[in-house]
């Protein structure tokens, strides 16, 4: 299945899923640079929606290879060994990003509080599978905007949209 035949499938199923939030907070709130752990679906996204700079961070070396090329001249995507993953913000100056999205590997909270001070006041930050209860501390750092849920029989994943406050 290609990324885009994905994404229309998701998007097509009956629930309301973390890639219609996503693309609900690119619509609204038209971010204009964004940073990412976890390259993917959601990068090929944020590219279609016309998002001027996408930052891309991938501990996955098989994974990057496979998506590096498909993107537009918008986006970058860097390769960071695990160890380092969540220090790719250190590429950047704080307060450079409009918002953040934290979907890729642990550790998620260390992503987060590089997220806090890479985005401005006020920005954006989406965490995919929030209902991971150790993630409650990095939550309690922003405030809270939406939360979707997608209940399976035996689980339940949560995305939530917050916003920074410095």
């Amino acid at each position: 299945m290609t990324e885009t035949a994905m994404i229309d499938f998701i998007k097509e199923t009956p629930y309301y899923t973390y890639i219609d939030l996503l693309i609900e907070a690119l619509n609204t709130y038209k971010p204009k640079r964004i940073i990412e752990w976890g390259t993917g679906v959601s990068t090929k996204i944020m590219d279609r929606e016309g998002v001027d700079e996408v930052h891309t961070i991938e501990h996955d070396l098989e994974w990057y290879n496979k998506f590096k090329d498909k993107y537009s001249e918008r986006v970058k995507c860097y390769y960071m060994v695990f160890s380092d993953y969540y220090a790719a913000g250190n590429l950047f100056q704080e307060n450079f990003f409009d918002m953040a999205f934290v979907d890729g590997a642990e550790p998620r909270l260390e992503s987060m509080k590089t997220a806090k001070r890479l985005v401005k006041n006020g920005g954006l930050i989406l965490l995919h599978d929030s209902e991971t209860p150790h993630y409650e501390e990095g939550i309690k750092q922003f405030v809270p905007i939406k939360e979707v849920e997608l209940v399976f029989s035996s689980y339940v994943l949560k995305t939530i949209l917050m916003k920074n406050r410095k």
